[in-house]
């Protein structure tokens, strides 16, 4: 009876539940999904949210149990989706607004973090929980005191407020006031023990006032909180690595190579151990040990070949990569190890063997990211802008936001004219690298060029705000306001890089910014802070020796150098810009004796060829310019610059069918470089008359369809004079002589492209020009204006 009686209940409470509403049975889902969260069982609580949004996809409350799985499983791009969608839903909901500021604010994204948090203020104007988080943000953004005065009020509204805490120590801290810091940590602590962010900045507050043992408390502790937290125990390995326990810090290292049998990071991360404390060598040795003891891991291998890479043993890189192509169980290491092969061969220019080994890969899966961007970065090398493109839309159709695809797609688009578009997706790259410096100091430069200074000062100030000790992103900042004349701001980029990099670094662009104000003395007493600092910076001490001769102190940097020089005679560097200052004064002679004994004791150095070749072409002797040229390019036949400058030279001694050929051999070489393009084309529309050549000619110029270079513009629009479009021509033309009015040669074209026009007037006013501007004895179109303005 009583098992009939349990039966019939179960059969009442199946009944039950079967008649309740789609809306309770939704909400049903969601309690027992926010059950599972609580109880640590995210895979079975995710099943019950997708039940629920099943029934009802409006249930805000799902979406957000969502959101919690995903934060446990660390996916943030997810997180912050599912954060949106609860945002969309329920635009009041305070939780979701606060989490998704506290993710972009982790992100580095304080922009868009400032605008969420303004939406949230207008929720929930008193909350302590958004009262910190925007305190926090705008202290990043350097706004100290307003910062300290939100978090003074969130913590009115919550003393135990943790962000709001946070926010009150590090001011404290960076105002050197350790102990209200260490005050506010320790209150902070006693309410959050796992706050990361509390213990970590006591522990950098500890090290300020040299109290180590507590240090080491504060860090053992955090390992016992989260124990599985590897990041902890190598913080713990560096503070010993800082007092001088090499050999604790070794033993951590170790430990966790036996605590994680099956993980092959703290193998590799005992390998970098061992490299910066004993070197590559001894690094080399440990990893090998390790690779008999686990064979089949590929990471170890692969870390095998970065170091024998940087070792300079190349050899022994290929072969490992070669065997791991072999031998990976896995598609995805081999393909990983054909394509860092690939990446090998380019380097060394073997550019048939690194295709065919990205084309095997392509063959066994289309759409592999890492060969199809290797395929892409060449295809753009060799100037075929369109099958790159073609490319890298398939890599972004995959994944919208990859960074380097979107740069790579920018790069591609700059070189084949399309400026707008190249812009466009370096900004893309940028925003979806978060504003990463690899991404954001190559858009600046891009900017640089396309004469947008203050744009490019914005992108660096962002990169500079998520990495505030980028050294390169920094110091390109303070030349870029040197060069635009903002002292003021200059001057306070320095102060950053000083700050943030080191007196060196400082001094140098110090050094650039009082040359640009005509501060000599100053500038060469920075200079020789910067070089006393690095004195072995080739850079730092050509900028010192520029700033001699700039002062007129040609002889006091013939002493600096024959000081340095008595030191060590073998100085390369140093001989060179001996012989350079001698140029500058205009003692040829000396100059070339200095060139002529570098290349006695080291007869493959180009650059003491070219500046020969410079002096004897001062002295007119263009023979002999050609013969040293010639001399180099036997024993060093590839080196570009030495065929540059024999191609240039070729044009100015009017051998323009050898010019030609030169640069066709160049542009072979470096497809990419606009130099060789713009000379190329030059030649070929000045001085060929067939219509293949010709059109060659307009061709190669293309790419400068939205160029800001004068002598570009001027190119591109002698191809379409020469192709019989004059009005085409026209615009390009007339650009060049507004931004270069002094170029005589410009002037020419431009007068020729009028007098197809029939503006004769024009025309007659731009030859004149040409021939009142053009040298008599080197202008080489002066029969050709002449004979026009006969016509006229």
């Amino acid at each position: 009876m009583r098992i009939f009686w349990r039966l019939l209940i179960i059969a009442n409470i199946s009944f039950l539940s079967a008649c309740d509403s789609p809306e309770e049975q939704a909400r049903q889902y969601l309690v027992k999904g926010e059950a599972l969260l609580l109880a640590g069982e995210p895979v079975k609580a995710e099943l019950e949210f997708k039940n629920a949004l099943q029934i009802d996809d409006k249930l805000s409350p799902a979406w957000y149990g969502l959101a919690q799985v995903a934060k446990m499983d660390s996916d943030w791009s997810d997180t912050f989706s599912l954060l949106d969608r609860v945002v969309e839903i329920d635009p009041q909901n305070l939780d979701a607004h606060i989490e998704k500021v506290r993710l972009l604010l982790g992100a580095g994204q304080l922009e868009r973090a400032l605008e969420v948090s303004t939406a949230s203020l207008q929720l929930a104007p008193d909350d302590a929980r958004v009262l910190a988080l925007r305190a926090a943000i705008i202290y990043t953004l350097k706004d100290i005191e307003g910062s300290v005065d939100l978090a003074r009020r969130a913590l009115q509204a919550d003393p135990e407020n943790a962000d709001a805490l946070v926010v009150l120590a590090t001011e404290r801290l960076q105002s050197g006031d350790v102990a209200q810091a260490l005050e506010y940590l320790d209150r902070g602590i006693s309410h959050h023990e796992k706050n990361v962010a509390l213990q970590l900045i006591k522990i950098e507050a500890l090290n300020r006032i040299d109290r180590v043992e507590s240090s080491e408390a504060v860090l053992k502790n955090l390992i016992e909180i989260y124990p599985e937290t590897d990041a902890f125990h190598y913080l713990l390995a560096r503070f010993y690595l800082e007092q001088l326990k090499e050999g604790m810090a070794e033993r951590i290292y170790r430990d966790l190579v036996v605590a994680r049998p099956e993980d092959s990071r703290p193998r590799m991360e005992l390998v970098r151990f061992i490299n910066r404390t004993r070197g590559a060598s001894a690094a080399i040795e440990e990893l090998a040990k390790l690779i008999e003891l686990a064979p089949s891991s590929t990471d170890l291998r692969f870390m095998m070949v970065q170091l024998q890479h940087r070792t300079g043993d190349n050899e022994g890189a290929v072969q490992n990569l070669e065997a791991i192509g072999e031998t990976a169980t896995s598609l995805e290491q081999r393909h990983k190890a054909q394509g860092l092969l690939a990446v090998y061969y380019l380097a060394n220019r073997q550019y048939d063997q690194a295709m065919l080994l990205l084309d095997s890969v392509l063959t066994d899966d289309p759409r592999n990211e890492q060969a199809l961007l290797i395929k892409s970065y060449r295809l753009i090398d060799e100037g075929n802008f369109s099958e790159a493109i073609s490319s890298l839309r398939r890599v972004l159709s995959d994944d919208p936001d990859s960074a380097r695809a979107l740069f790579l797609l920018g790069k591609a688009h700059e070189l084949g004219g399309m400026k707008d578009l190249a812009e466009d997706r370096y900004f893309r790259a940028f925003e979806a690298s978060a504003q990463a410096p690899q991404f954001g100091l190559p858009l600046a430069k891009f900017l640089v060029k396309l004469q947008r200074p203050q744009r490019a000062e914005q992108v660096l100030e962002k990169v500079i705000t998520s990495h505030p000790g980028h050294a390169d992103s920094l110091t390109y900042l303070a030349n870029l306001r040197i060069a635009t004349e903002d002292w003021d701001g200059a001057q306070a980029a320095v102060n950053l890089v000083r700050e943030h990099v080191g007196e060196a670094a400082a001094d140098e662009v110090q050094g650039a910014l009082y040359a640009a104000q005509k501060d000599y003395t100053g500038s060469i007493a920075a200079f020789k802070r910067a070089y006393q600092a690095s004195p072995s910076s080739e850079r730092i001490l050509q900028s010192l020796v520029g700033a001699y001769l700039s002062s007129g102190r040609s002889k006091d940097a013939h002493q600096f150098l024959d000081s340095k020089l008595q030191a060590s005679k073998e100085e390369v560097s140093t001989q060179l810009l001996k012989g350079q200052v001698y140029l500058s004064e205009g003692e040829v002679e000396s100059a070339i004796h200095v060139f002529s004994r570098v290349l006695e004791s080291h007869p493959l150095n180009t650059a003491a060829y070219l500046y020969i070749s410079q002096a004897k072409q001062r002295t007119g002797d263009l023979e002999e310019a050609l013969a040293t040229l010639n001399r180099g390019l036997a024993l060093v036949p590839g080196d570009f610059n030495l065929n540059l400058a024999k191609a240039v030279l070729l044009e100015r001694r009017r051998v323009y069918d050898e010019a030609i050929a030169s640069y066709e051999s160049l542009l072979d070489a470096r497809p990419n470089a606009d130099i060789v393009v713009n000379n190329l084309a030059s030649l070929l529309s000045e001085y060929r008359d067939d219509r293949e050549s010709l059109q060659r000619a307009h061709e190669l110029a293309r790419r400068f369809q939205n160029s800001d270079i004068p002598h570009f513009k001027d190119t591109l629009g002698w191809t379409y004079y020469r192709l019989g479009k004059v009005e085409d021509a026209r615009s390009f033309l007339e650009g060049a002589v507004r931004q270069t009015p002094t170029m005589p040669v410009f002037r020419y074209h431009l007068g020729m492209t009028y007098l197809a026009l029939q503006e004769n007037e024009l025309a007659r006013r731009e030859l004149q020009l040409a021939l009142d501007l053009g040298p008599e004895d080197s202008f080489p179109f002066r029969d050709e204006v002449k004979a026009a303005m006969r016509r006229l």
